[in-house]
């Protein structure tokens, strides 16, 4: 298991600057004079490279986030890693004009990695938005309760079935029928992460009746 997981993290980052390369040379031809035709033939070519890209830093947080295991955890604060992650995603929720909020208690900490919990938090949020329709709403809410951190992020998409709740968290599994594009490796990084933190995760219907509900609950000690 230990050589697999060098291999990913290995192929993975040796494909990164030949890709990056291919996504410059793609974006420098489209900037040129081109006919309407040859414009539309190398769109669906960024969007290929743009995916092959996304899979691989997912591969490479896989590979990082099961290099941590044997690493000693220290305290760190939740609010201002959550501001980073909410300042990431803006664009993208601006994009579909999604309303994006979040309600942390002020002073939460937790002994962990740093990169588990942003790994972790920024593959949940990443997939709210993803899946949350045009001018939906995606909340975050951390707090504590009975000896744990508890963090929930709700949205207004489509949610999943109860079978989907549970194979989601396989490697690479897509919902069938979901317009958006992701590479079917956030849900299992996210499922290895709570795993080393020992922690839970439920896939929840929103209240709404409509949407989904992740929670999330990490114990203190």
């Amino acid at each position: 298991m230990d050589l697999q997981r060098r291999f990913v993290a290995d192929a993975a980052h040796e494909l990164r600057s030949p890709l990056t390369a291919l996504s410059l040379q793609a974006q420098n031809v489209m900037a040129t004079e081109l006919s309407s035709e040859t414009q539309a033939r190398l769109i669906p070519l960024q969007q290929g490279i743009d995916r092959a890209k996304n899979l691989l830093e997912q591969l490479l947080a896989f590979a990082r986030s099961q290099a941590l295991m044997k690493s000693a955890v220290t305290p760190i604060l939740l609010l201002p890693i959550i501001r980073e992650l909410l300042e990431e995603i803006a664009a993208q929720a601006e994009a579909k004009n999604i309303d994006l909020g979040a309600k942390v208690d002020e002073g939460l900490s937790l002994l962990a990695h740093d990169l588990d919990i942003r790994t972790l938090l920024r593959n949940l949020l990443d997939n709210a938005v993803r899946y949350t329709p045009q001018g939906g709403v995606v909340d975050l809410t951390a707090y504590l309760h009975a000896g744990f951190l508890c963090i929930e992020i709700a949205d207004s998409g489509p949610g999943i079935s109860d079978v989907e709740k549970i194979q989601v968290f396989e490697p690479f599994h897509r919902i069938l029928g979901q317009e958006a594009e992701g590479t079917g490796l956030g849900l299992a990084i996210v499922k290895n992460t709570i795993e080393r933190l020992q922690g839970q995760i439920e896939l929840l219907d929103a209240m709404q009746g409509t949407g989904l509900i992740v929670k999330v609950r990490i114990p203190l000690s």
